[in-house]
């Protein structure tokens, strides 16, 4: 059975928008501690950014841009730019200069950018553009990490109570195992290391989305290790993982069976997981139980209204009278 597609971009955006403070000091410590951390960050859209891709440019990255504040209480503008795909993207550095010079036009204010490179190509590593004609030159410099270049310090990561160290393993085990029973070995090393690390039930189910995405298991793999961990989390008495919110999806899934729709079942089983993850993102705990009272009325009406909702921006109110509202019935 083939192995479905890593959502590695989903995974990245979704653990640096939980864990931005621990980011900065895992990847870049001398700027953690530059950064007022009592201050919020406020996390800025990127439709400017979005307006320079083209099609070949819409898989294999993430951008977020964010806005903080240093410890000397002036303002730094940062574009975290994170490529994923398994080889090297042509034209890579006048991208990430056409987005930085576009930002520093348009908000009028320093920009930092950096970025990680999470590709499997050993030898790429661009770290900055520069253009030149007739004595006028123009250059952008630019921090960035190579993920394989942890590879050595897998045994420390493993002891580090720092959360991208789980999620940097996972990344390392896509180069480091076949899929099959080595990575679902390899995935449930690091989730059972969370539990005997200690890591509170938030963290294990936040790191759990950004893994779980990462070193993606097909089917029957995926089966084996679900029921790996539901007897180690038995042996513990504990219910993390395979707690209300999986089940609510694997609901979701036997929803798509008994309609007969094979296709339709797995877009059920994307939609929902990313509604999952946003309504997490938005509203934390309250958000996640709003997603598990959908599914007993689950209706593909519903989920898409919920979905369009959640991206608008509603409130956990106006969710949930979305959910409540009397609906017609089918016969």
């Amino acid at each position: 059975m083939p192995t479905p597609r890593a959502d590695n971009d989903t995974a990245w955006k979704y653990a640096i928008e939980t864990y931005l403070e621990p980011f900065f000091a895992f990847f870049f410590p001398d700027v953690h501690a530059d950064i007022d951390w009592t201050r919020p960050p406020d996390f800025r859209p990127t439709e400017l950014l979005a307006e320079e891709q083209d099609s070949d440019e819409t898989r294999g990255f993430v951008d977020l841009l964010v806005e903080l504040t240093r410890r000397s209480g002036e303002p730094a503008l940062v574009l975290v730019h994170i490529e994923v795909q398994h080889q090297k993207r042509q034209g890579f550095t006048e991208r990430i200069f056409r987005y930085h010079t576009r930002l520093r036009v348009k908000h009028h204010q320093p920009v930092a950018t950096f970025v990680i490179l999470a590709d499997s190509n050993a030898r790429w590593r661009p770290t900055g553009y520069r253009d030149s004609l007739w004595g006028t030159t123009v250059e952008l410099r630019f921090p960035s990490i190579k993920l394989r270049d942890l590879l050595p310090r897998q045994g420390e990561l493993a002891n580090s109570m720092n959360p991208f160290a789980p999620i940097v393993l996972a990344q390392l085990a896509v180069y480091t195992t076949r899929p099959g029973a080595a990575r679902r070995a390899a995935k449930f090393g690091i989730i059972r290391r969370l539990y005997d690390q200690g890591w509170s039930k938030d963290a294990i189910i936040h790191l759990f989305r950004a893994i779980d995405k990462i070193l993606h298991l097909d089917d029957d793999q995926q089966q084996l290790f679900r029921a790996a961990v539901r007897s180690y989390e038995e042996e513990r008495t504990m219910r993390i993982i395979t707690s209300i919110e999986q089940l609510a999806l694997e609901e979701g899934r036997e929803e798509g069976r008994e309609e007969g729709r094979e296709e339709g079942r797995e877009e059920v089983k994307m939609l929902l997981a990313s509604v999952l993850d946003e309504a997490s993102i938005r509203y934390g705990d309250a958000g996640r139980l709003l997603v598990t009272d959908l599914i007993p009325r689950y209706s593909d009406t519903l989920l898409m209204e919920f979905a369009a909702a959640l991206r608008q921006g509603a409130s956990l109110d106006a969710l949930r009278a979305l959910i409540v509202a009397p609906r017609p019935s089918v016969a």
